[in-house]
């Protein structure tokens, strides 16, 4: 019974990361060899000075273009990728001020080169001076495309994990109390 508590006393817990911040995309097809990413910051919290830095693969894209950032943010110049050669492309964006739920329009035209099918990107969360210069890095992770499973699903099937579990628990104990009589 003890094990079955921990273990899904451990589920739970698990379970309540996945509510951690994502950068969520959607992928528009706008050519043969052109699409629109357009982001979802969802569970990301901001401070003044703090910059999201998506990374686009120089060997999958060729230009980066119509950048857009929401309320709050300053938009950087989108970084070209191989320019210099072998180098990533990057769509960043800065917080003016401490933005608890980001909103608006987050996106960034790109074109591909070949035939390769864009998807997902690195993305790093960085602090910021005043004047703009890297001081450290908070974060990294990748984007993940929408729709993805809502965090409130995710705690809802450990829930059932956990109720499974306790009944399962509850069931074995009686067999075994009915057995000794």
């Amino acid at each position: 019974m003890r094990v079955a508590l921990l273990f899904s006393l451990c589920a739970c817990l698990a379970v309540s990361n996945l509510s951690a911040g994502v950068v969520l995309y959607n992928l528009t097809a706008l050519g043969p060899q052109d699409y629109q990413y357009d982001y979802v910051l969802t569970g990301l919290l901001f401070s003044a000075n703090q910059e999201l830095d998506i990374r686009f693969d120089p060997t999958v894209f060729g230009t980066l273009s119509n950048a857009q950032a929401g309320s709050g943010f300053s938009l950087v110049p989108c970084c070209q990728p191989n320019n210099p050669l072998g180098a990533f492309g990057d769509y960043e964006i800065v917080a003016l001020s401490d933005i608890a739920s980001p909103s608006g329009a987050f996106s960034v035209d790109v074109s591909v080169l070949g035939s390769v099918q864009p998807g997902v990107q690195p993305f790093f969360i960085n602090q910021l001076d005043a004047n703009g210069n890297l001081l450290f890095n908070i974060t990294a992770g990748l984007t993940v495309p929408d729709p993805a499973p809502e965090p409130a699903s995710g705690r809802l099937i450990g829930m059932g994990l956990l109720v499974g579990v306790v009944w399962w628990a509850a069931r074995r104990q009686l067999r075994s109390a009915v057995r000794r009589t």
